[in-house]
């Protein structure tokens, strides 16, 4: 959150096999970053957990939140508290 500049929004979430196999809980980590911090992104996560699940997709639209104050900061802009 802080190398990148951006917020985060994180989820307990529980892993398992079948009903009475062992389950394990996790923290799922919700981000929005722009394709040039993929990499970095990637690089930090892995530092954390080698073996972590990730997934990616394109967002089309975003409204509001950080990812308006990390934009604008980029523009060299500061919005306050958000």
């Amino acid at each position: 959150m802080i190398e990148l500049g951006v917020g985060l929004t994180t989820y307990k979430g529980s892993k398992g096999f079948g009903s009475n196999g062992p389950q394990q809980d996790f923290d799922i980590i919700h981000t929005i970053i722009n394709r040039i911090d993929i990499k970095k992104m990637h690089r930090i996560i892995e530092e954390i957990d080698e073996n972590a699940f990730i997934v990616e997709f394109d967002v089309n639209n975003v409204k509001g939140g950080v990812l308006r104050h990390y934009l604008d900061k980029k523009k060299g802009k500061t919005l306050g508290k958000l």
